[in-house]
């Protein structure tokens, strides 16, 4: 980008959107819809692209990827530079990656709506000077069901609202402000940004989570008439209470009651985790005049049915506990025997309090039966496969050979008449045939098994060329081609051993034929009814592409067998792809039987492990890990600290003791928040403030001259540095460009927790 585009960060986003949706243009060609999508941005200075998690289209947009794009601005990079600079100032590649599953679930009963929305049931957000909407909304919804907690004598917030406190909340613009503002600094949102939208809605939730742990849930609609009403946005299930919100035209509103506001068809309600809807009884009404209490379980009834009918099953499996202070109904666990302290952690998946850390738990080795399926695929690339974007010849599968086993049959030997592999244990597709190999292999495997057994299928560094990038790696992908038929788990032996197939037979001590040479380039449609009385010249071998030592091995091998042995393409593709399965079955196989013989006493490691160190792991929670010994750390670490550049901290710590003063910052506690602004470093006695490098954000066009760097977007300095005008009661900002004496010194240098072992 040049740097005399005007607003380049809005150019930027622009062009990422643009790329993206032609992403998904392209995907959708054939019919079907992306569900999913995962970008990856590569470029100068990073040692990692910048790469989103694979999430659904709304919440990955190019809006998402600039958010990511900042936290790069507090990065150190090279030639004096922060990473997001050095990084907008040269050529980058975007890589987009979409799902777009097939359709085949049958018919839902999903819930359309042709009539709009019960206005009463809508909470409007009252900004008219701000573009907070989004907090607005989350606190109308937030505080819409504080009567519920109130009705039903809950713990929530302090600040929970009567109904007629509520009633005036909806109409007090300025009441509403001053909660969207709490929220905000609380979770740590940034008041500058000129849009918000779906990754701050996770903020909040994470937020919520941490604070009000299984109380609320983030539910996000847009509106959509004449479709389906499906959430844009929602948080896993497991809270108490749904926070709706509504989108419309840029706007966002609070919604009273979900099944209300859409106007669905009579008696019908709307489910959330399933996304549609459903007829039925909601829950049990209440008798007027009917109160028991339970003496076996201490629960209270207000209805004769339900107290009856608890008795015989849920009586002895329920209990609640007595205690004033607790008061929960609870799951009788002779093993987690109740504990009012502790609650349920969904990380680690036991119950403790939840003041206490998470700990890695043991976990034992599944035990059961399933089928083993090996694969291996040849290519041609003749002229008809030329791909005209990479300028070079595609890969197009011409042949496919398949192995069938099972745990059974490789630990009491093979059977003729096995349930698990069927009758068929060898399969072939080969196009010179008259097949089409992708598409005849993956309707066989899907549908040729019923679902009693789950269906493992490896290749050896079959996750080549796209999957296996950088930033993103497919361990593994289940396909389940009806309720009826088996699960296929496709998998990539290379993530176990990562060594040539060829390798293998000597790795493990296999008994099998060792991996034969073969012509490669001769592998092409033209050749399929070519028989030659000799074997090709070497140069269809790819020579150039062999060590010294296979060279020599391999022209030995030509030299002796040139005039002696036949070649014709059908019959050699078929040895020796049959060849290769049989190499990485009987792979499989030694590798599982080593662990199962000399580690894990029977256990099979095979059937959750995908990678060598999964495998590993998988035996040391089994066999070794003790309860609560390994700690599950934070992302972010025990204490929620603040990034900035080691060349901020160092100059900090420079005027520090070259002034004696006293300087806060991220090096030495954390930034000071200004207006829902951090600050660089903040000095109180003298009520001043420093932005290093901050010129780009505060319309200091002094510095900005240098040809090979990329500003930020000039409307977002402008409010930046009006927000901090000292006539609004900021501190005086000061802009140490210049005064710097150091390039690289070791002024400050924070702990490198590598570094510190001994």
């Amino acid at each position: 980008m040049r740097p005399t585009v005007r607003y380049p960060e809005g150019k930027l986003e622009d062009i990422l959107n643009t790329q993206i949706r032609q992403a998904i243009q392209g995907a959708e060609k054939d019919g079907r819809k992306v569900e999913k999508l995962c970008p990856h941005l590569f470029g100068k200075g990073l040692n990692a692209p910048v790469s989103l998690n694979m999430r659904p289209i709304e919440q990955n947009s190019a809006l998402t990827l600039m958010a990511e794009l900042d936290r790069l601005s507090q990065s150190e990079g090279e030639e004096n530079m922060d990473k997001r600079t050095l990084l907008l100032s040269h050529p980058i590649k975007l890589i987009v990656t979409c799902i777009a599953p097939p359709r085949g679930q049958g018919s839902r009963h999903f819930c359309r709506q042709f009539w709009g929305y019960d206005q009463k049931q809508r909470m409007r957000s009252l900004n008219t000077n701000n573009n907070w909407c989004l907090f607005y909304a989350l606190c109308l919804a937030q505080r819409r069901h504080d009567q519920e907690l109130i009705r039903k004598n809950l713990s929530g917030p302090e600040s929970r609202m009567t109904k007629q406190r509520f009633s005036e909340f909806v109409r007090n613009p300025e009441a509403q402000k001053k909660e969207a503002i709490k929220l905000m600094n609380e979770a740590e949102i940034n008041f500058e940004e000129h849009f918000f939208g779906l990754p701050h809605i996770q903020y909040i939730q994470n937020f919520w989570d941490g604070k009000f742990p299984g109380l609320y849930r983030i539910v996000a609609f847009e509106h959509a008439p004449e479709s389906e009403v499906r959430p844009i946005w929602k948080a896993p299930p497991g809270n108490l209470l749904n926070v709706a919100i509504f989108l419309e035209n840029g706007h966002w509103d609070g919604i009273r009651i979900i099944n209300n506001f859409f106007q669905f068809g009579r008696n019908e309600k709307y489910c959330i985790d399933c996304e549609s809807c459903y007829i039925g009884q909601g829950s049990c009404q209440k008798t007027e005049g009917f109160a028991v209490e339970c003496e076996g379980c201490f629960r209270p009834f207000f209805n004769e049915m339900c107290f009856q009918r608890h008795k015989p099953r849920t009586c002895k499996m329920w209990k609640r506990c007595q205690k004033e202070d607790c008061g929960r109904a609870y799951l009788v666990d002779s093993k987690n025997p109740h504990d009012c302290a502790s609650t349920y952690c969904k990380r680690c998946f036991v119950f403790h309090p939840q003041k206490r850390g998470c700990f890695i738990q043991k976990k034992k080795i599944a035990k059961k039966d399933y089928r083993i399926c090996a694969f291996d695929c040849e290519t041609t690339q003749d002229s008809t496969g030329y791909d005209n974007s990479t300028l070079v010849n595609e890969h197009q599968v011409n042949y496919i050979s398949l192995r069938i086993t099972c745990t059974v049959c490789s630990d009491k030997g093979e059977m003729d008449d096995c349930i698990i592999c069927g009758p068929q244990r060898l399969l072939d597709w080969s196009e010179a045939e008259g097949h089409d190999p992708i598409p005849n292999f993956s309707e066989w495997l899907l549908t040729s098994f019923d679902k009693k057994y789950d269906t493992i299928v490896w290749s050896h560094n079959g996750g080549r060329p796209e999957p296996l990038m950088q930033g993103m790696k497919i361990y593994e992908f289940k396909v389940k081609n009806s309720p009826k038929h088996s699960c296929c788990i496709f998998r990539d032996s290379f993530l176990l051993w990562a060594i040539p197939l060829a390798q293998l037979p000597l790795t493990f001590g296999l008994n099998c034929q060792d991996k034969p040479f073969f012509p490669y380039l001769f592998n092409k449609k033209s050749n399929y009814n070519v028989r030659l009385d000799t074997l090709p010249d070497k140069c269809y071998y790819s020579p150039e592409s062999m060590s010294e030592k296979k060279f020599e091995e391999f022209s030995k091998w030509h030299d002796e067998n040139s005039d002696k042995m036949s070649f014709y393409l059908p019959d050699e593709l078929r040895i020796y792809t049959r060849n290769d399965t049989e190499i990485l079955m009987c792979a499989l196989l030694a590798f599982r039987r080593l662990f199962m013989e000399h580690v894990t006493k029977g256990a099979d490691v095979l059937l959750g492990g995908t990678t060598l160190a999964g495998v590993c792991m998988q035996v040391f929670k089994s066999m070794f890990l003790h309860d609560n010994e390994i700690a599950i750390v934070p992302e972010r670490g025990y204490e929620r600290s603040d990034t900035a550049s080691v060349l901020a901290i160092k100059y900090f710590e420079y005027r520090a003791l070259r002034d004696g003063l006293d300087i806060q910052h991220a090096g030495n506690g954390s930034e000071v928040r200004f207006n829902g602004k951090k600050l660089d470093a903040f000095i109180e006695e003298q009520n001043k403030a420093i932005e290093v490098l901050g010129c780009y954000y505060h319309v200091i066009t002094k510095n900005l001259s240098a040809p090979n760097r990329a500003a930020p977007n000039r409307a977002r300095r402008v409010v930046r540095a009006e927000s901090c005008a000292p006539n609004c009661g900021a501190p005086a900002i000061y802009e140490p460009w210049t005064e710097v004496p150091f390039d690289g010194e070791s002024v400050f240098q924070g702990p490198k927790p590598r570094e510190e072992y001994v």
